[in-house]
């Protein structure tokens, strides 16, 4: 049986970046799926927004942990003047 945690650094002033959901336990044979959540606060280019997933084996207390780098890129649009 494994833990799997996402975790993501504290939103910038550009983005707020959230996984659903951060923390679950798989059983042997089984797979996850986590969802990537990024909203924009403004025009931005994120470029290797780094992810980290812990993976705990809970019988063998092992821990590894992966390195993930997103990449988004918004849309130009028109600002708001005000």
């Amino acid at each position: 049986m494994l833990k799997i945690q996402l975790s993501t650094k504290d939103s910038s002033y550009k983005y707020e970046i959230r996984s659903n959901p951060q923390v679950i336990t798989v059983k042997k044979g089984k797979a996850i799926e986590f969802e990537i959540f990024i909203k924009p606060l403004c025009i931005c280019n994120i470029e290797k927004e780094p992810i980290m997933l812990f993976a705990l084996d809970m019988r063998e207390g092992k821990q590894c942990n992966f390195k993930i780098n997103i990449r988004a890129v918004t849309e130009i649009t028109i600002l708001d003047p005000d």
